[in-house]
């Protein structure tokens, strides 16, 4: 009988403290210790970039948001599919020299970027675009949350 006491005492704070990041997150914005992992196109001059925050006290759990900067300036921002533990790999494909395929480990989570206009668009259960190349992957390694490029 005490395991269960202890057990619903648990998921009692677990829940608070999740209520209580949420309430902060909504007061105060982005929290501080968001990582972002970021591309930079030598020949569109562009940056894209995927940022995590932590959602979750305890589990590896992130709101993932997509960042498109040209220059110094922002010019999209997008949300991503929440990871919900293991999702956060992304990887990027480029198109043409202004058009890139992002594709993450769900079905809903892929998009098409057209840095030109500057405009993206969700592609849901879309596939890779023929002759879509490889650049690399928005991930984790042992150095941290980065940008891998593929192995050309």
């Amino acid at each position: 009988m005490r395991l269960w006491a202890v057990l619903i005492l648990i998921g009692f704070i677990g829940v608070l403290n999740t209520a209580r990041l949420k309430a902060e997150r909504w007061k105060f914005g982005p929290a501080p210790n968001s990582t972002e992992a970021r591309y930079l196109s030598p020949e569109a001059l562009c940056e894209i970039a995927l940022d995590r925050q932590r959602i979750h006290p305890f589990l590896q759990e992130y709101e993932r948001t997509l960042i498109v900067r040209t220059g110094n300036e922002e010019t999209l921002r997008i949300k991503a599919a929440v990871d919900t533990g293991g999702y956060s790999r992304m990887r990027l494909y480029r198109v043409s020299p202004t058009e890139f395929y992002l594709e993450g480990f769900l079905s809903f989570d892929r998009f098409f970027l057209d840095i030109s206009k500057p405009s993206v668009t969700r592609e849901i259960l879309a596939s890779r675009p023929f002759g879509a190349k490889l650049i690399g992957s928005f991930d984790e390694d042992d150095k941290g949350w980065r940008f891998i490029k593929a192995n050309t």
